[in-house]
């Protein structure tokens, strides 16, 4: 079982970003509130790594983190999230989310429990809470076990998840490909089951997510994946319709237009692919 190693707590102690947001927390607990780092940056420290980012759940209003830091800006959206510093680390009070008809942000939220507020979030390993100060790992939906296990796994009913959340598929996909990880079966079959959601979504957020895809380790792990999941018909037909497309033989050994652009993609650096990116626009 993962737990998290005494050097990359010390090293999160000295990083200029993990002082902040243990300062943040710090602050936070001394006023009498509840206060996490939540998310992403507990599953980098669970694998040993540091985040780029640290967001922070508290059982505290944003107005009083308006109160309690004179650097602290609120969200426009006015969601619960309070931008503090610089590094605009986000203070999110912990919330109940109701539905996102935008494609990107909930309609409403409703100021409740870290217990409440980890539920209404998308997959076990991304609902991990840890308190610098006191130590303590709050896991709900025992994440630690399924990042040992190398899944990722939907919370609660995975149809209604995306259902809820449509953008979630392609999050899904995208960090099954950044963490190499593997699909729990009941999360593979509603990503299936589900996959006409993303004609829904924005161009932008689907552009954001596929962008990401494409710089993880294996972007071609990744675009098999939408394809095998039915999602890429519905975000670019015009690549899910490149299986099956013969190549003359003698000129690509590789097999059809499709294993070529997989192939493709699998060669490229970072590099190139934010210089195709560039060229596009």
């Amino acid at each position: 079982m993962l737990t998290l190693d005494k050097h990359i707590i010390e090293a999160l102690h000295e990083s200029p970003l993990g002082k902040e947001a243990i300062a943040i927390c710090n602050t936070i607990h001394e006023a009498d509130f509840e206060a996490f780092i939540v998310g992403g940056a507990v599953r980098d420290l669970l694998q040993g790594k540091l985040s780029l980012d640290y967001d922070i759940a508290t059982s505290a209003h944003p107005k009083d983190i308006l109160e309690l830091f004179t650097n602290a800006n609120e969200d426009s959206n006015s969601l619960g999230t309070v931008y503090i510093g610089n590094n605009k680390v986000e203070v999110t009070t912990f919330r109940k989310e109701s539905v996102f008809t935008n494609g990107r942000h909930p309609d409403s939220v409703e100021f409740t429990t870290k217990e409440i507020d980890a539920a209404r979030r998308d997959f076990t390993i991304n609902a991990m809470y840890y308190n610098p100060i006191s130590g303590e790992l709050f896991d709900p939906f025992d994440g630690v076990h399924d990042l040992t296990q190398g899944l990722l796994k939907l919370i609660g009913t995975p149809v209604v998840r995306i259902e809820h959340d449509p953008l979630r598929s392609l999050r899904a996909v995208r960090q099954r490909a950044q963490l190499q990880l593997q699909y729990h079966p009941g999360t593979w079959r509603a990503l299936q089951d589900t996959c006409d959601s993303v004609a829904t979504l924005s161009g932008t957020r689907v552009l954001q997510e596929l962008e990401k895809m494409l710089m993880s380790p294996v972007p071609p792990r990744a675009l098999e994946d939408l394809w095998e999941l039915g999602i890429l018909k519905h975000i670019i037909p015009e690549l899910y319709d490149c299986k099956g497309i013969a190549q003359p033989a003698q000129y690509h050994k590789e097999g059809d237009v499709w294993a070529h652009l997989l192939q493709c993609v699998g060669a490229s650096t970072a590099e190139h692919l934010i210089d195709i990116r560039l060229a596009v626009l």
